[in-house]
């Protein structure tokens, strides 16, 4: 899968989970539609971070030391190999990537936000500067949600994340960056 193919498998990954997130507040079925609104902003945010790649590098070529990626390999295990009973049937991602002339496939994993990750802090730190910082701000009208739940956005932004929430510390856990690229930071309290 070229860089171009995998953020469109990216975009039409997001565009297939917010429609079936919105089957799931026609049936009433809140707690699926959070979760996915959750997948939905992960893929989001991971083609907005390999489509912010491919612009670095149209922009510097990679320097032999450095690594530069190739394509994104999406495979679909055999389920009775999967020893893993929540990812079977699921789609497994890993890296091609080439490094000191050397061609490797690795950062294998089941789990989109790892690979968001791994993009981030592997491919696309090598040729940037370090990132922006923000934070979440809870936003002032919440609208209806599932108990528990709320919205934030980013201060940079103005993007939307909901989320159940557990306290600040599990927010920043659960939601690291942006997709603007800010790496997110609990906010100064004003000193008075």
């Amino acid at each position: 899968m070229t860089l171009d193919e995998a953020i469109k498998h990216e975009v039409e990954q997001e565009t297939q989970y917010e429609y079936q997130g919105r089957e799931c507040v026609a049936t009433h079925n809140m707690e699926g539609a959070m979760n996915c609104r959750k997948h939905a902003e992960e893929h989001r945010q991971l083609a907005e971070w390999l489509k912010d790649y491919k612009r670095l590098l149209e922009q510097e070529p990679c320097e032999e030391h450095q690594r530069e990626f190739i394509e994104l390999v999406v495979e679909y295990p055999d389920p009775d190999l999967c020893i893993y009973p929540e990812y079977r049937g699921k789609p497994y991602f890993s890296i091609k990537y080439q490094e000191n002339g050397n061609v490797y496939v690795g950062f294998g994993t089941y789990k989109i936000e790892m690979l968001s990750q791994w993009i981030k802090k592997y491919f696309i730190s090598d040729i940037q500067p370090e990132p922006k910082t923000g934070h979440w701000v809870l936003n002032e009208y919440q609208g209806v949600l599932p108990a528990g739940y709320k919205i934030y956005h980013c201060s940079e932004c103005e993007r939307e994340i909901s989320s159940k929430y557990h306290g600040k510390r599990s927010l920043l856990n659960e939601y690291p960056y942006c997709h603007c690229g800010a790496r997110m930071v609990e906010p100064q309290e004003s000193e008075g």
